[in-house]
């Protein structure tokens, strides 16, 4: 009845629709650089009169534990829900896993069972900063 119709985060694009309550998309990966911020709009389908809410995690310390602190979007609303994204300065490297969800009368956990919405689970490769310098020019 509610689900997530289309994920856009950091090159991800993809339009599911209904996957029976949980998706596992972790073959579809995004890469970011730690310390920079992206745009995520997530889009959902359901009954048309309630609002769709959308929850995004990243597990930045890659712990297999999405807490708290690693609720990085929150939005409610119908239709289309965009936002920010900024990766910590000091995220874990490499392979993060990225978790959204979408609900109808009450905003979901990372881990909660429920009957209406879905869950979809995406993979985030994590690069290092870039720290390039030029020298100086010498005749």
């Amino acid at each position: 009845m509610f689900n997530v119709q289309r994920v856009q985060f950091a090159g991800i694009d993809n339009s599911s629709g209904d996957n029976n309550g949980y998706a596992d998309f972790t073959s579809i990966s995004a890469t970011v650089q730690a310390g920079d911020a992206y745009s995520i709009t997530l889009d959902g389908a359901g009954v048309f009169f309630l609002p769709k809410r959308f929850r995004a995690w990243m597990d930045w310390d890659q712990n297999g534990v999405f807490s708290a602190s690693e609720l990085v979007f929150q939005a409610n609303g119908f239709g289309q829900q965009s936002g920010t994204v900024t990766v910590p300065a000091g995220a874990n490297l490499g392979s993060t896993r990225m978790r959204v969800n979408t609900s109808s009368l009450t905003y979901q956990g990372a881990c909660a069972n429920y009957s209406l919405g879905e869950v979809e689970d995406y993979t985030v490769m994590v690069i290092g900063q870039c720290q390039a310098s030029a020298g100086a020019l010498s005749q």
